[in-house]
Parts: C-alpha cells; sequence; structure tokens
C-alpha cells in the first residue's frame, strides 16, 4: 500500500503551479497511491479539483485555506492508526514535542503534519512524525528551504514502513527513504 503525501501547495497565491517535473512523477504513479493525504494550505477549489484527479483524497484545513475541511483526520491502515493535521496548531512551527502531544491526544502512531514548508520524517517517543514540505516550494513565513518536496509512504508486509522524500534538485527528482519498524 502506497500512500503519496502532500502539502502548502499554496495555488495561485504563492505558486503558479506544481512543477511540471513533480506533477508528471505523481500522474504517472497516481494508479500506484491507495491513498494521497494533503496537510492543507491548498488555498484554492481548483487546486483540490485537480488532487482529486489523482485517486481518493483526504485533506485537512490549513491555516490559509477558507474551504470547508476538517482540522484533522484519522485514518486506519492496516491496523495503524495515522492523524493528519495542518500544523499550525503547534508554536514553534513543527516542534516535535508539541507534535507527539497531539499525537498522544489523537492516539495515532503516526503524525502527519505540515506548515513548515520543510519535510521531515522521525521518530519521536515512539511516534512517527511526518511533513512532506511543500510541493511547490511556495514560501512559507519560517526556516524552509524552497525546495518542492513531497513524500510517498509504503506499509509493507513485515509491518514495517518506507518514507520516501522526494525533492526537486537540478531539474530531477532526489530521493531519501526511511525505514520504520511498527510496534
Amino acid at each position: 500500500m502506497t500512500i503519496l503525501i502532500l502539502g502548502d501547495l499554496h495555488i495561485p497565491g504563492r505558486a503558479k503551479e506544481i512543477n511540471p517535473i513533480i506533477r508528471e512523477h505523481i500522474e504517472n504513479r497516481k494508479k500506484d497511491y491507495t491513498l494521497i493525504l494533503c496537510t492543507g494550505d491548498l488555498t484554492s477549489s481548483k487546486t483540490l479539483e485537480y488532487l482529486f484527479t489523482l485517486g481518493c483524497v483526504k485533506t485537512v484545513r490549513g491555516n490559509m485555506d477558507s474551504m470547508e475541511l476538517p482540522e484533522y483526520i484519522i485514518e486506519n491502515i492496516q491496523g495503524i492508526r495515522l492523524g493528519l493535521i495542518h500544523g499550525d496548531q503547534v508554536y514553534p512551527r513543527g516542534d516535535y514535542k508539541l507534535l507527539n502531544n497531539i499525537a498522544r491526544q489523537l492516539k495515532v502512531k503516526i503524525l502527519v503534519s505540515g506548515h513548515t514548508h520543510s519535510s521531515f520524517s522521525l521518530e519521536f517517543n515512539k511516534t512517527i512524525l511526518l511533513n512532506p514540505g511543500s510541493v511547490t516550494g511556495a514560501w512559507g513565513g519560517g526556516d524552509y528551504s524552497g525546495i518542492p518536496e513531497f513524500m510517498e509512504l509504503q506499509f509493507n508486509s513485515d509491518k514495517s514502513l518506507t518514507v520516501k522524500i522526494h525533492k526537486l534538485f537540478q531539474g530531477k527528482i532526489v530521493s531519501t527513504s526511511f525505514d520504520f519498524k511498527i510496534i
């Protein structure tokens, strides 16, 4: 089972579109994605409509969204509880301890958040914290790379997870993998 994770698009306000190289990668793999998770800040219903052309989408409301979207979503995937939030619920942005507190409140093993515009993939106090960064590389007001990035999350049959962070670098997608054992 493979899940596409992206967020912080800010189309059309801060970014014109998803880079064509990333868009082509995602569209070529859309049949592989069981689910698409979006951390919000789409800022346009047209952007949401585009995501729906890719498959089954679950998205939360970002702090820049005016659409009626939930604050959080909980999914049970292969017996593992996964939570999805935007991330503006914590200050400073991306604070691992505060994100872990939200994961405990939601009773999830994996918490996906955005808002930082920079990706991370780590385990903190037995909780897996994931952030796909900004798929458009849009400015986010904080310390961020400006590099377009997104994630793919693979649920493996041996109760492990493989997280791939994909970044656009010099016109090519460069990937880094992280493996986690679910206990």
